[in-house]
């Protein structure tokens, strides 16, 4: 999966404030390409519900990040509040 930022003002604020954030993200998204970006044989239905939630949470974290440094705080929380749902039912 590859991930692309907008090219806002938003944006330009939120990159300028937060320098780190983009080498940080890409190690995070190498990490979650490896779990996640790959076929995977499933030998019960277990195995695909986890498999498919933890998918869907590295699919709304890149929404959420994506709204949020483009400036839409208010979608990206209500994107969030499903993520953190979904994350705590896989812990």
């Amino acid at each position: 999966m590859t991930f692309e930022f907008g090219d806002t003002d938003e944006a330009n604020v939120f990159f300028d404030r937060n320098p780190s954030f983009v080498p940080f993200f890409e190690k995070l998204m190498i990490t979650a390409n490896r779990c996640f970006g790959r076929r995977v044989d499933f030998k019960n239905h277990l195995e695909d519900v986890a498999f498919s939630q933890g998918h869907t949470c590295r699919d709304e974290f890149t929404e959420v990040v994506f709204l949020a440094a483009n400036g839409y705080a208010n979608a990206a929380g209500k994107i969030f509040r499903g993520l953190y749902e979904r994350a705590v039912t896989l812990a």
